[in-house]
């Protein structure tokens, strides 16, 4: 099942390598430091990615909200119970225009 975790309001989408977005964001990237994120990063993409090669320094993509609402694991949100469209190809972010009524 396909849930939303929380909303916000979007500032800006970047890609950049890890080392930028640590010296930026550094542990609101959800990790304690550089090491245990290039770890997860290049985890999931060894799941994911056709011929991965592990990498020191890859290139992310990186969100900024503003205005953050987030849920614990039991108000999580069933896509199926709102009146969005989620195609499954979506993987960072859906973008509405105006004010979201999810918390409604």
């Amino acid at each position: 099942m396909r849930r939303i975790g929380g909303y916000g309001q979007f500032v800006r989408y970047s890609e950049m390598p890890v080392a930028h977005a640590w010296q930026i964001y550094g542990t609101a990237n959800g990790l304690n430091s550089q090491e245990e994120f290039v770890a997860k990063i290049n985890a999931i993409a060894a799941k994911r990615a056709f011929n991965f090669v592990p990498n020191g320094n890859p290139l992310i993509g990186c969100v900024e909200l503003n205005n953050i609402v987030t849920a614990d694991d039991h108000s999580l949100i069933d896509i199926a119970n709102t009146s969005y469209d989620f195609p499954p190809q979506i993987v960072k972010y859906k973008l509405f225009e105006g004010v979201c009524d999810m918390a409604d």
